[in-house]
């Protein structure tokens, strides 16, 4: 059980080192100390995985570097909006409503209805008006074509 060689053979993924190991009949005291004598070895972005069987036991010991945990928020943001906009896609989908219909638009595919009316639940409105914004760029280009 020796940390060094644990830090020694981390694996890269991404830009976060990663070490994930099973050691045999480790106390949580012990492994909390290999942790942290691994994370001093890895540097600002690592992640640490570490297992055990101690006293008839499961030990787990999990740590993640502040600066992995930031380099990887930014996803997380971007992963939440996008599950956001489609659990209301499917909650509108499921509820058939489209709010252009509702407040009387004509000339609305009912597809396009239910994405805006998705974006605008999901997002609020700056969605909404980022969509509406970049579809008339978007036909005021055609039209000077």
């Amino acid at each position: 059980m020796d940390a060094g060689s644990l830090a020694r053979d981390a694996q890269t993924v991404g830009a976060v080192t990663l070490v994930v190991a099973q050691l045999d009949d480790v106390a949580m005291d012990e492994l909390l100390v290999v942790s942290d004598q691994i994370k001093g070895a890895l540097g600002p972005s690592g992640v640490i995985v570490l297992g055990s069987s101690h006293d008839g036991k499961a030990v787990l010991v999990a740590t993640v570097a502040k600066d992995a945990v930031d380099a990887k928020r930014k996803d997380h943001a971007f992963l939440a909006g996008g599950l956001s906009v489609a659990l209301c896609a499917l909650a509108v989908n499921a509820l058939n409503y489209r709010l252009m219909n509702h407040l009387g638009a004509t000339g609305v595919s009912a597809g396009l209805d239910r994405v805006l009316t998705a974006l605008a639940a999901a997002g609020g409105t700056k969605a909404l008006h980022e969509l509406i914004g970049r579809f008339e760029k978007a036909k005021d280009s055609d039209e000077e074509k």
